[in-house]
């Protein structure tokens, strides 16, 4: 079996969570007017996290997983591995999303410090599912032909931000 190296897999997860974790934040409202709120104040929602149904977030998910299967090319043979990688996608997207509708309904009751606290809670959790993720696509990336790890490597090597591991108008080396 072929060990990623630490680097690569740093990169998938990052690559993998970001999208998933922006996706499942509320949207950001701006404070009324007169509000004390920090430095959230004034903050515009953004249209790409806007308050979604748990239908629009699964076929968000849905669509991530369909297109990330397609660009490597996945075999019947490599099945269970998907299944796991993409059981451990939508996990984490449904469980991100609930801790996120928690702090919501928190926030505006928490001072400073519990903030600072639940923010540190919802990054543990994060690290959590980063592991699990990593983990995941280890296993599915080992049972990749050559030409698709190549492939891989390429896309995950572009991950420098949400979407990124798309290539976004890249394609990988055939």
């Amino acid at each position: 079996m072929r060990m990623l190296s630490n680097r690569l897999l740093v990169t998938i997860a990052f690559g993998l969570a970001l999208p998933l974790s922006a996706m499942a934040q509320p949207a950001a409202t701006p404070a009324p007017r007169g509000e004390e709120g920090g430095h959230h104040r004034g903050r515009m929602a953004r249209p790409d996290r806007a308050e979604t149904t748990a239908e629009q977030r699964a076929a968000r998910v849905e669509r991530h997983l369909s297109e990330l299967r397609g660009r490597l090319r996945i075999t019947a043979a490599q099945q269970p591995q998907w299944d796991g990688f993409a059981t451990a996608t939508r996990d984490n997207a449904t469980e991100m999303h609930a801790r996120f509708e928690a702090r919501a309904a928190r926030l505006p009751s928490m001072g400073a410090a519990e903030n600072m606290v639940d923010f540190a809670e919802i990054s543990q959790l994060h690290a959590q599912q980063l592991a699990r993720l990593a983990t995941s696509f280890t296993t599915l990336y080992a049972v990749l032909a050559a030409d698709q790890q190549r492939d891989a490597d390429a896309l995950f090597r572009r991950s420098h931000g949400p979407g990124a591991m798309m290539g976004r108008g890249d394609s990988p080396r055939r």
